[in-house]
């Protein structure tokens, strides 16, 4: 196991979390909250990964939080070496104990058999033992029996702006560090673009020294727009505002 892994995702990994009702459940789960609506995503460098990292807090916050150590919970791809499946009767284990909660992360039902997916977390699995490969096929019935050929084509909701335009993964980032301090409580910021007011913002802000981090997502963002197609081509980005 490579512990510099972990300092960047988190201790914990939440493809298993319980709680039980009641009022220090309530009070974690406000807290949460409110960190994920600002600061759900994957930026190790900055200290954040999704939603997991910030539960390293967690213990040192909340009273009654607990570590549940049994292998048979949330078993991974980045913990099957630890964690060896095998079949037992009508079910599965895990290191010997009853399987409760696989995690199946980047598993595609389509095609169950894909390696790839063993691929999705710090460890890697080079052969699927023939108890995996059974289970994913089991798992990927079980979906398509439940509509996920349907469920599949299901758009995003956060895909698109108004207008059915495909979102740059720039603008999410740009507005979410930058524009959205600077805008009105009230702006949308999946109004069509550019002709909004982001354009006038963008454009104070280029070429000021002072605002190099700025400036630098302002040129990545418009170049992000200008592949989408969103940026008139007779729009000059370094022209005089």
């Amino acid at each position: 196991m490579n512990e510099r892994v972990y300092l960047r995702t988190g201790a914990f990994n939440l493809g298993f979390m319980g709680l039980r009702a009641g009022e220090p459940a309530r009070r974690f789960l406000d807290w949460w909250t409110r960190r994920m609506r600002e600061y759900c995503v994957c930026d190790p460098a900055s200290g954040f990964f999704a939603d997991q990292k910030w539960l390293d807090l967690a213990p040192s916050l909340f009273d009654g939080v607990a570590v549940l150590r049994s292998p048979g919970y949330n078993v991974a791809a980045w913990n099957l070496g630890d964690r060896p499946l095998a079949r037992d009767g009508e079910g599965w284990t895990a290191a010997g104990a009853p399987l409760a909660a696989m995690h199946f992360s980047a598993f595609d039902p389509s095609n169950p058999e894909d390696p790839a997916w063993l691929r999705a977390g710090p460890g890697v699995v080079p052969d699927a033992p023939p108890a995996l490969l059974e289970l994913a096929r089991a798992y990927a019935e079980r979906l398509r029996a439940h509509g996920w050929e349907t469920c599949r084509g299901w758009a995003h909701a956060y895909d698109a702006f108004d207008d059915g335009q495909p979102i740059p993964p720039l603008w999410h980032i740009y507005y979410r560090d930058v524009l959205r301090h600077r805008l009105p409580a009230d702006y949308d910021p999946y109004a069509g673009l550019p002709y909004s007011p982001a354009l006038g913002l963008l454009r104070q802000l280029r070429g000021d020294p002072a605002r190099f981090r700025e400036t630098w997502w302002y040129r990545e963002w418009l170049r992000a727009l200008r592949y989408a197609g969103r940026i008139p081509p007779w729009w000059d980005p370094h022209a005089q505002a």
